[in-house]
């Protein structure tokens, strides 16, 4: 990928790309990428995963979260705030849901938030991933900014943050910011990267 792109014209290039995949394509990475994740040590050790629903191509872990369930692990999806962070509630086979102002959707809030500490692991959507676990989002720094207090204080050791994505959106290396920071590893239907 050419480096000289900007974020932004990056952004535009891999969303497309992504927008394009037929439906087959993603459902199959889908699948392999939830196996992945079930017959990892990380998550058969996990009993509280963070959690997204999938928007606009992004790879869908419905089927992780039934698992869990399934499983007795308790799921924890994000709920956008209007300082642009993420607070994380429980979600159970019987909480509403409805969408959000992007459409995507997000618990009914009916009991207060977690935080972020409980989780053993966080999977998180990504555009694209570098070679050292940088992730470039959707360019409005929710994960960032939700994210930045675990940074700051060392916490974030005991959350394993984890980029799902498929492997066209691996690039040698993303433009960086001084506040980046790496993932823990990413996986797509292709392999896990650790860097």
């Amino acid at each position: 990928m050419n480096l000289s792109l900007d974020k932004a014209e990056l952004r535009k290039t891999i969303l497309s790309q992504r927008k394009n995949l037929s439906l087959t394509i993603k459902q199959q990475a889908s699948e392999r990428i939830v196996q992945t994740i079930l017959e990892s040590p990380f998550y058969s050790s996990a009993k509280h995963i963070g959690l997204y629903f999938a928007f606009q191509g992004e790879v869908d872990l419905q089927t992780l979260m039934l698992r869990a369930w399934h499983t007795e692990k308790k799921t924890y999806f994000p709920v956008v705030q209007e300082n642009k962070t993420l607070l994380f509630f429980e979600v159970s086979s019987t909480t509403p849901l409805k969408p959000n102002r992007f459409g995507i959707p997000e618990p009914v809030v009916t009991h207060p938030s977690v935080s972020l500490e409980i989780l053993d692991n966080l999977f998180i959507p990504l555009v694209a991933f570098d070679d050292e676990r940088y992730r470039l989002g959707m360019g409005q720094g929710y994960y960032d900014r939700t994210l930045a207090p675990l940074y700051a204080q060392d916490q974030i050791t005991q959350v394993k943050t984890i980029g799902i994505g498929y492997a066209f959106q691996h690039t040698a290396a993303l433009p960086r910011e001084p506040w980046d920071i790496p993932l823990d590893m990413i996986i797509t239907e292709r392999y896990i990267w650790k860097g």
